[in-house]
């Protein structure tokens, strides 16, 4: 897809994002996106063209490391052969017997959770409530209406 939003109308979430429940970021992905897409609704004092091309901006790195997170865990973890599959089971099942298991385990789990911590550490997060103040003084007045 080419843009998240056309006219009007903006995608956000796993409408917009796509990523693989692989990933486990789904969440992670439409919580940002929301809080980017509010942020930059606000800041544009109405300007959803505005809105709509900062959300696109700041949200593409993000999708993008997260969508990859989805492919590395299944290359890295889903065997792809009956062969691959009685592989990984086999040697699961020794390994678990020798005495220095947690210590491949946990350097297993560190590689992966940096790959995370990567896909998951691909944004900056505005602080859109600070941008709205200015000495002391509210810029954008937040209109509720019921």
């Amino acid at each position: 897809m080419n843009s998240l939003s056309h006219g009007r109308v903006v995608l956000l979430g796993d409408a917009g994002y796509c990523p693989s429940p692989a990933s486990g970021q789904g969440t992670s992905l439409a919580m940002v996106g929301a809080y980017v897409l509010a942020g930059e609704l606000a800041a544009a004092n109405g300007s959803y063209r505005n809105a709509f091309s900062s959300y696109e901006k700041l949200m593409k790195g993000f999708i993008d490391k997260n969508q990859q997170l989805g492919i590395t865990v299944l290359k890295e973890m889903v065997p792809k052969s009956k062969k691959e599959l009685w592989v990984q089971t086999t040697l699961f099942s020794i390994l678990l017997k020798f005495p220095w298991k947690e210590k491949i385990f946990k350097s297993f789990v560190k590689e992966m959770q940096q790959v995370v911590n990567e896909a998951a550490n691909a944004v900056a997060i505005k602080d859109y409530q600070a941008a709205a103040y200015h000495n002391g003084e509210m810029l954008l007045q937040p209109q509720l209406q019921l």
